[in-house]
């Protein structure tokens, strides 16, 4: 009896180190009786429901009415003489300024939200975030006339408010990792709709009074916080999945740093995240595939509006208000023209190889804003036609991208590793903001083109040659 009674820790022991092996530890999702959901042919995992996929658009959608309504607003109440009234010949230079100042706060708070996200959850962090960049929307006409530093330091609050909604691993958390590729393609649904939204509908409230505009607008925009507490569940793992999870090395370790407050968590969380790096070429990769795709963000928000208004200056356009009209009308038949690719781009972006798609995406997009170089009338239908191209092809560059990025990451640093992309975006854009600008006003308007059409043609060169090398085989 007593041999009989020393033995059962030994076997329990062994019991336990089978259970907790990588090679015999039983799935987590086979073991839930809950049955996983599938909707439009994305599987979720288990826990989640309708209601949780679609925070996923509908952040998008909240994302794209801040974003399309203070990027294209704002050049024109900065040339108002009632408002800030800047000269012409600075237009570029502010622009570019209050973009550089922004984000570079951005790749500040970006590099920690992602342990934001990892150690306090997603809901509480989004809410906040959407409800008070409603309120600071309604302060920005209150501001004039100073631009520095009232309106940038406005700009700068508004910018860090978006990173949370903006850069979640809710699709990670969601949906089962096969079918990831088709969710960051369904999820630009949410971003079509909302710039459709703006430009269709809150961009005709009281096109003259920038300060109802942007108080309608403010408040819209603080009342969409509130679904998002209702559609946004927290992933919470299970305690098989806990118990797997220790039994990983760079696993347990992070468990273990937990005890040892925020700092020993940050420190493994950055170990892990270096490892990952080195040993998967997918996510340096997919980090300067961003860098690249967030800059035609300001390059169409910015500096071709900044080329529309500059042929007000020059007499081809009669006035801002034609300048602006034209604007609109671009945005319209670009949220049409994307509705139509972006079903095919979704549906079939886990279909097709990346190593073939990204080049072909990058490649027509560069040569369509080389082209636009070149016309000089915003008004004929080929400069129009490059206008929304440009906007369009970016579209399907960040499925391309955002999809290859989520098949690739470890579900212990999801949040880590999407702060860490959003640093790449937001740091292209900062730079690209900043030089454009600068280049704009002092050398070319065409300067800022130029750059987009060659860092475009040095990506998809890039992914073909390590294709041809079998380096990227995705």
């Amino acid at each position: 009896m007593k041999y009989s009674n020393e033995s059962k820790p030994l076997q329990k022991s062994k019991l336990t180190e089978k259970l907790i092996s990588s090679e015999n530890f039983p799935d987590p999702e086979k073991q839930s009786e809950i049955q996983p959901i599938t909707v439009l042919g994305i599987r979720l995992k288990r826990r989640f429901t309708k209601i949780n996929l679609l925070a996923i658009p509908y952040l998008f959608f909240t994302i794209a009415i801040v974003a399309s309504f203070i990027n294209t607003q704002m050049i024109f109440i900065l040339r108002h003489e009632d408002y800030f009234n800047v000269p012409i010949n600075q237009l570029g230079t502010v622009t570019s300024d209050m973009m550089f100042y922004m984000q570079l706060s951005s790749i500040i708070l970006s590099l920690f939200i992602g342990y934001i996200f990892d150690m306090f959850g997603r809901k509480i962090p989004i809410f906040i975030s959407i409800l008070v960049c409603g309120f600071l929307m309604a302060c920005i006409p209150q501001t004039a006339p100073t631009v520095y530093p009232t309106l940038i330091l406005v700009r700068i609050l508004i910018g860090l408010l978006m990173i949370a909604p903006n850069c979640h691993p809710l699709v990670s958390d969601y949906v089962s990792k096969p079918f990831r590729g088709r969710v960051t393609g369904y999820q630009s649904y949410g971003q079509i709709f909302g710039e459709f939204f703006t430009y269709a509908v809150l961009f005709n409230i009281q096109m003259e009074n920038f300060k109802i505009s942007y108080l309608v607008v403010g408040l819209f925009i603080s009342c969409l916080s509130i679904p998002a507490l209702v559609m946004i569940k927290e992933h919470r793992r299970t305690k098989t999945e806990k118990i797997a999870e220790i039994s990983h090395p760079v696993r347990e370790d992070c468990c273990q740093s937990r005890g040892g407050g925020i700092f020993a968590r940050f420190m493994c969380l950055t170990r892990v995240l270096k490892s990952e790096c080195q040993e998967n070429i997918i996510l340096p990769l997919t980090f300067f595939g961003v860098f690249i795709i967030k800059q035609s963000s300001v390059l169409y928000n910015t500096f071709l509006i900044l080329r529309i208004t500059s042929y007000v200056d020059k007499g081809i356009l009669e006035n801002d208000l034609q300048a602006r009209q034209i604007v609109q009308m671009i945005k319209i038949y670009q949220v049409f023209a994307s509705l139509f690719l972006i079903v095919f781009t979704g549906h079939y972006s886990d279909k097709f190889q990346y190593r073939i798609t990204i080049p072909i995406a990058f490649t027509i997009k560069a040569s369509v804003i080389f082209l636009l170089i070149f016309l000089d009338n915003p008004n004929s239908f080929l400069f129009q036609l490059c206008c929304i191209a440009i906007q369009s092809f970016s579209l399907i560059q960040n499925i391309l991208i955002d999809g290859l990025f989520s098949k690739n990451l470890k579900k212990e640093i999801r949040g880590t590793l999407n702060g860490v992309y959003y640093f790449f975006g937001s740091l292209g854009m900062l730079l690209y903001a900043k030089l454009g600008g600068y280049l704009y006003d002092n050398v070319s308007q065409d300067t800022p083109f130029y750059i987009a059409s060659g860092l475009n043609v040095a990506f998809g060169t890039l992914v073909l040659i390590l294709s041809l090398t079998k380096t990227f085989k995705h």
